[in-house]
């Protein structure tokens, strides 16, 4: 039913109420009646004429604030107008602010209007809305808040997403069958943005953060294509019209403002490279999105402002990494995975022929997934979820201190695309999924390999600046002059594969190329035998250099493997193969999900 055809439905029925018979209303003291020219009586034997009427057609309270509205109309020079006013707005004081509106509540007449319009607030319809999205728990009972409720009879107001819906869930799933079901890397776009709802979930029981998705390349791709895959289930998959596909453009706030209050639709970031000089500055907004937590701030009375939370699933692109302007701190690799150099679709026309597709059939697959994981049910999801990282852990052959923690994120995305599979009824290879997710860790793994990344460093940083370094041949060489900038010595006896660098140029030159915490990196160099002579206490020692005592790092310049670790039997460890291009899978644990949508 639309607002004209409410309005008039509630006039009517006002009108009945209130009219006695056909001649003369019989009002009760203080009662009230409408004419049929739609003006408000008021009184007894002798009814006084106050207005035009002011309809209240339903009330609106909201389950994340608690605030309540009430839908109002009016009729202003034979125009229906309508309005959502604030309750505490119809008290009489503030009714007269509607004359500007074209309303009749004057202040000489604003009390008869604040009587009526409470009195017409016993009978109307309440209706519940929400403006925050995802999980939540209403009432002691979890639901999840999209376009409509689904758990509770809700519906969205907050006007940041359009959620849609869009044409057809079958009409979605015809687009995925055709263009997105086969290629290996769009399947994995799809199951990462239907598992913002797996992460919301989660973050009912557990403190999962978010995931954090990064694609880049130099050459046009199909990246934004990806990313709308991903973004497609959950609404409008464009950048215009408060769509799900934002932008990088902005300042930290604005871009964190985006994902506030959200757990569990998937959010998309296109074209970080218009962040400009920014880049270097992004591993603060790379923590704070994927902790989901605003920075605290004061408001202007100088009190701590509520800060808001998120847990959800970003999907990003770029023409080139985020993560190569964050230093090379390898906890943030844990953060965000980086997919780089992949062609995403077959070429401009399957891009073209997707993208029309998206544009035109989402935010209906997304509800139906997050029914389906209500009825599997948190406990299920997260005991599912805990069986999933500890078989990707066994499968992992190489692991490295941070291995549980990303194996932990990616199995989220595993466990997503056998709900998918049983929930929407698609056909999801989940074995190739599974392989997909296995190489981006290898590939993780090598990027924040960070004590591998700073030897070779080092080595760099010895070889340029050799001549700042004395050799083994000047304690035998009376005449050798120090240089005027020294920075260490290479040992007598060791042909060059060691060097004791002295304590602070080693810190300045290692700072210079990004490494702000040393400590780790040291623990690994020690671990490796990189690292020398250590004391007990510390990783560095005491060495007389150009007959001065100075603390020096004692390092191996011959370490055999600078980039990559071996397992257990000193071989190095195989590479994760992921199937491309095998015939389509086997659809497993599929299941129709039938329910209907709540009504509002």
């Amino acid at each position: 039913m639309d607002e004209d055809t409410m309005y008039e439905e509630c006039l009517d029925e006002a009108e009945e109420a209130d009219q006695a018979d056909e001649e003369q209303a019989e009002c009760t003291p203080q009662g009230f009646f409408i004419d049929e020219d739609n003006y408000l009586w008021v009184g007894g034997d002798e009814p006084e004429k106050v207005g035009k009427a002011i309809i209240m057609s339903h009330v609106e309270s909201n389950i994340d604030t608690g605030d309540v509205t009430a839908h109002i109309g009016f009729e202003y020079r034979g125009e229906i107008r309508e309005l959502d006013v604030p309750r505490e707005r119809l008290a009489s004081k503030f009714l007269p602010e509607l004359v500007g509106k074209g309303a009749d509540c004057r202040a000489d007449v604003a009390k008869i209007y604040e009587e009526n319009l409470f009195k017409q607030e016993e009978t109307v319809k309440l209706i519940n809305v929400h403006s925050k999205v995802g999980w939540r728990k209403v009432g002691g009972k979890t639901a999840f808040l999209h376009a409509r409720g689904i758990g509770i009879k809700s519906r969205y107001v907050g006007g940041q997403f359009d959620l849609g819906p869009s044409g057809t869930l079958e009409e979605w799933k015809q687009v995925i069958d055709e263009h997105v079901i086969g290629r290996p890397w769009l399947e994995l776009m799809l199951a990462a943005g239907l598992s913002s709802a797996v992460v919301g979930m989660l973050a009912l029981r557990t403190s999962v953060n978010s995931l954090l998705f990064h694609i880049f390349n130099r050459t046009t791709t199909g990246k934004t294509t990806a990313i709308r895959v991903g973004l497609s289930p959950w609404g409008n998959p464009d950048s215009t019209s408060n769509g799900l596909l934002r932008t990088w453009n902005g300042t930290d706030a604005g871009i964190a403002a985006h994902f506030r209050d959200n757990f569990g639709i998937a959010i998309g970031l296109d074209e970080a490279s218009v962040r400009g000089e920014k880049q270097r500055q992004s591993a603060s907004l790379v923590y704070q999105l994927a902790m989901g937590r605003d920075r605290d701030r004061l408001t202007g009375g100088s009190k701590r402002a509520e800060t808001a939370e998120w847990a959800t699933t970003m999907i990003s692109n770029a023409e080139h990494s985020i993560l190569d302007f964050c230093g090379k701190n390898g906890g943030i690799r844990a953060r965000m995975f980086e997919i780089g150099g992949i062609q995403w679709t077959d070429g401009p026309e399957h891009a073209e022929a997707l993208t029309e597709g998206l544009l035109e059939h989402y935010g209906v697959a997304g509800p139906e997934f997050a029914r389906y994981l209500l009825d599997v049910g948190e406990e299920a999801v997260e005991e599912l979820w805990k069986n999933q990282r500890e078989v990707m852990m066994a499968k992992l052959t190489a692991q490295d201190k941070l291995s549980a923690r990303v194996v932990g994120k990616l199995a989220i995305i595993a466990i997503t695309g056998a709900f998918a599979n049983a929930a929407l009824d698609l056909s999801l290879d989940l074995e190739r999924l599974e392989d997909t997710l296995l190489l981006v860790e290898t590939m993780s793994q090598r990027e924040r390999a960070e004590w591998a990344r700073a030897y070779d460093d080092l080595k760099q940083i010895v070889t340029t600046n050799n001549a700042r370094f004395i050799n083994e041949t000047f304690d035998r060489d009376k005449n050798a002059k120090i240089p005027s900038t020294l920075w260490g010595k290479f040992p007598r006896g060791k042909g060059g594969t060691e060097v004791n660098f002295i304590a602070n140029p080693f810190k300045e030159a290692m700072k210079m190329k990004g490494y702000l915490n040393l400590d780790p990196i040291f623990d690994d160099w020690k671990r490796l035998g990189i690292l020398q002579h250590t004391e007990k206490d510390r990783f560095s020692t005491n060495r007389k250099i150009a007959g001065v005592d100075n603390e020096v790092f004692v390092i191996r310049l011959d370490f055999a493997d600078g980039s990559e670790e071996t397992d257990d039997a000193g071989e190095e460890a195989p590479k994760p193969k992921v199937k491309v291009g095998s015939k389509r899978p086997v659809v497993r644990n599929r299941q129709a999900a039938t329910e209907e949508d709540e009504e509002m």
